[in-house]
């Protein structure tokens, strides 16, 4: 299993890779909230804490099923665990600089398409 971990950044790529060459291939979907929000936002995080939980929840974008998703919970801003859904972890951590925009009403369906999982594949190797 440790050998797995050490690995783990180069199985992320490989899968973005494929998602990435494959996404161009695919017609063009329907507006996709997630996405538009991501696009115009800015990661904010305070503390290690805080920072992990974002990466934890990235990490379970990029490998749980929707299902999973819809049922995880994660700390708060002040590390209390199983208080927020993936929602909440994106609305307070992701500031948008555009006023108005939301995550939209089909997100666990928006949060799992491939260009959102490209997004967050990328994000995830930067932290």
């Amino acid at each position: 299993m440790h050998k797995f971990l050490n690995y783990l950044p180069f199985y992320l790529l490989i899968v973005l890779s494929f998602l990435f060459v494959f996404q161009g291939c695919q017609k063009k979907s329907n507006y996709n909230h997630v996405l538009e929000y991501l696009n115009n936002s800015q990661l904010k995080f305070d503390n290690k804490i805080q920072r992990d939980n974002v990466k934890e929840a990235m990490m379970d974008i990029l490998t749980l099923d929707k299902q999973y998703l819809e049922e995880r919970k994660y700390k708060d801003l002040e590390g209390s665990e199983g208080k927020w859904d993936l929602k909440m972890v994106i609305e307070n951590h992701f500031i948008p600089n555009k006023p108005g925009l939301t995550l939209g009403d089909n997100f666990y369906d928006d949060v799992k398409s491939d260009s959102v999982m490209v997004y967050f594949g990328k994000l995830y190797m930067k932290y």
